[in-house]
This record gives C-alpha cells, sequence and structure tokens, in this order.
C-alpha cells in the first residue's frame, strides 16, 4: 500500500500522483514537486489518500518526486505581467 496525493500544475490539467512524504496535505493547498521536468509548484486536487502499489499512476514525466506544501506567504503563485 502507498500513499499518494493527486496534484495538478494547470487549472484544467491532467492530475498526477504524488507521494506526499508522511506530510498531510489538504485539497486545495498549493504544494511544491519534483517531476522530470524539475521542480514545479502545483495545487493538491486530492488529498491523502492509500492506493495498492499496482493502481498507483506514475508522476509527471516519470519521476519519482516528493511533494511538500508551500511555505507561509507563497500560497498564491504571482500575477503574470502581461505585455502587448
Amino acid at each position: 500500500m502507498a500513499e499518494v496525493i493527486g496534484v495538478r500544475f494547470k487549472n484544467v490539467g491532467k492530475v498526477y500522483y504524488f507521494d506526499p512524504d508522511g506530510n498531510q496535505v489538504p485539497k486545495g493547498g498549493r504544494v511544491i514537486v519534483e517531476t522530470a521536468r524539475g521542480i514545479e509548484c502545483g495545487e493538491c486536487t486530492m488529498k491523502n489518500r492509500t492506493v495498492d502499489d499496482d493502481r498507483k499512476a506514475p508522476q509527471k514525466g516519470g519521476a519519482g518526486g516528493y511533494a511538500r506544501r508551500c511555505g507561509p506567504g507563497r500560497e498564491k503563485s504571482p500575477k503574470r505581467k502581461r505585455g502587448f
């Protein structure tokens, strides 16, 4: 049995599963995870769950990263400036 959380990187993107490394992550919380593309920040869409090892989906890009919560003051992503 493995414990996983669901993480989404875009508003309507696919949900990827990561090991929370023993941390309790609430739904809607921002997390930092290690992916094949490097370290990324995403939103937790599924709180901690235990699943069978054979049902565990691969992480984004096949990386075996652990999830950790964003620090205080970093819950919201910065707004991007648009240059027209």
